[in-house]
């Protein structure tokens, strides 16, 4: 235990009087016990009070010392259990000490709430149960500070989820503003090529809205000489240039919020990683936020004076790659192998729809199966191992808090 918690372990000795004067075999087992137990045997005493607890199964005393030697051996939630079968006796003496190696079990278990109700038990057996008071002090102090952390925790947690919605809000505006781009771009005959901002599937390279498209027709005409489709798209980028702009301003916002959140955090962009968990993935992902301005700077540049849609496109483009980026190392581990899993979910039902198409020449061929098989049960793999080792580190975490 930490400083200033009293375990008082020598009280078990106290109890062997207790038993019979007859030297039986039981009380020769448990003298052993002891013994081994002096010795620092904590294996071969516990052997020889399991023998004693044969002998003798309903004496609460050979259940005390099981619980001391269990509680030697770290063995702390069977501990437990052994010192409360013991504390079911008439004898508040045994009871009281029970209760309160039953409190200090609870403690190395982490659960403090459980420790205060058994030393608060073992105090009113006893009023001046100092050990058992002191202890309680402690659990107190313990379980204060423990509430005042959690507090201080969900603080950070609620500032970097507020971040995180004002950069998915970021993303949903840049991929609209994106979208509409591509879409007029196919709807004149002047498209991209695939979208490759893999995060955002199909939703650029599918089908143009009817509505667009017949909004489109009209302000174009049914067959728009190329003149008369130059000055459209012009009326385009100028139309898109003070939205992009305004977005790069809100992103230049979170970027100086972030900042002063990795200051008071103690920390700066690019600079070494501390100790606090918010503070590295806000790190992590400044360097993306500071990409994506660039992009974006050249996107409204594109957009204004330029009036060049392929460097407009292509700046949202960037912009967006980075934008996702940052989103996912901020995201907790949890939240990315949540994501991803949905992400291969998705890739795994398109391509199932191209094995059902009507038309068979556009059916993947073996080869491309075979592939495809291959990379998806490489990303399961890889899904399974991170989630393995997120378990594992939450075990460790766990363990953490109960040392503490």
């Amino acid at each position: 235990m930490r400083t200033g918690l009293v375990t008082t372990i020598i009280c078990f000795l106290a109890l062997a009087p207790c038993l019979r004067a007859e030297e039986d075999e039981g009380l020769k087992l448990l003298r052993q016990g002891i013994e081994r137990l002096e010795r620092g045997d904590y294996e071969g005493a516990l052997a020889k009070f399991r023998d004693a607890q044969i002998e003798r199964p309903e004496s609460k005393e050979i259940h005390f010392n099981v619980g001391m030697t269990l509680y030697k051996l770290e063995r702390f939630a069977e501990a437990r259990t052994a010192f409360e079968a013991a504390g079911r006796a008439s004898d508040p003496v045994i009871e009281r000490k029970t209760l309160f190696h039953v409190g200090n079990c609870y403690v190395k278990e982490g659960k403090y709430q459980e420790a205060l109700d058994a030393y608060n038990r073992a105090i009113a057996l006893d009023a001046d149960y100092e050990a058992a008071k002191q202890n309680r002090e402690w659990v107190v102090r313990k379980m204060k500070e423990l509430a005042r952390k959690q507090k201080e925790q969900e603080e950070k947690q609620k500032e970097e989820r507020r971040i995180i919605e004002k950069l998915q809000e970021i993303i949903q505006e840049q991929s609209a503003l994106h979208g509409s781009l591509r879409f007029t771009m196919r709807e004149i005959g002047r498209g991209f090529g695939p979208s490759r901002v893999k995060e955002l599937g199909g939703a650029f390279d599918g089908e143009v809205p009817a509505e667009f498209r017949n909004a489109l027709r009209a302000q174009l005409g049914m067959e728009p000489a190329d003149e008369e489709v130059d000055a459209f798209l012009v009326q385009v980028l100028e139309q898109t240039e003070p939205e992009q702009s305004a977005l790069l301003e809100k992103l230049r916002a979170l970027i100086v919020e972030a900042a002063e959140k990795l200051e008071a955090g103690g920390a700066q962009p690019g600079g070494p990683q501390g100790g606090d968990p918010e503070v590295a993935k806000l790190q992590k992902a400044m360097p993306h936020l500071e990409t994506a301005e660039l992009a974006m700077e050249r996107a409204s540049r594109a957009a204004g004076e330029e009036l060049d849609a392929v460097g407009l496109h292509a700046g949202q483009e960037a912009a967006l790659e980075a934008l996702f980026r940052a989103l996912n190392e901020l995201l907790d581990e949890l939240s990315r192998l949540i994501k991803d899993q949905a992400m291969l979910l998705k890739e795994g039902y398109e391509f199932a729809r191209l094995l059902e198409d009507e038309q068979v020449e556009n059916r993947p061929d073996p080869a491309t199966l075979r592939d495809r098989c291959v990379e998806d049960a490489q990303g399961q793999k890889g899904l399974r191992d991170r989630t393995e080792a997120l378990a594992k580190a939450f075990e460790g975490q766990i363990e953490q808090l109960r040392e503490a």
